[in-house]
C-alpha cells in the first residue's frame, strides 16, 4: 500500500523544519540542499519522516491527522 502525506487543515502544504532536517540527515545531505517544495508528497523518507515525527512534523500552516 502506497501512502502519501497530506494536510489536514485549510492552507498551503508546508514541511516543519525538524522534518527537513530529519530527511537531510537520512539521506547524508545538508538540509539547505534540500528544496522542499520538490519533495513528493508519496516519497518515502518523507512519509517515514512525518510518522516518527508525530506532531512535530505540523507547522502553524500544516496539521498531520
Amino acid at each position: 500500500m502506497r501512502k502519501i502525506v497530506i494536510n489536514s487543515c485549510h492552507g498551503g502544504f508546508r514541511l516543519s523544519e525538524k522534518v527537513i532536517e530529519r530527511i537531510a540527515e537520512l539521506r547524508g545531505v545538508d538540509a539547505n540542499s534540500l528544496y522542499p517544495h520538490f519533495i513528493a508528497r508519496d516519497n518515502p523518507d518523507l512519509v517515514r519522516v512525518v510518522e516518527e515525527l508525530g506532531e512535530a512534523a505540523n507547522t502553524r500552516y500544516s496539521q498531520r491527522r
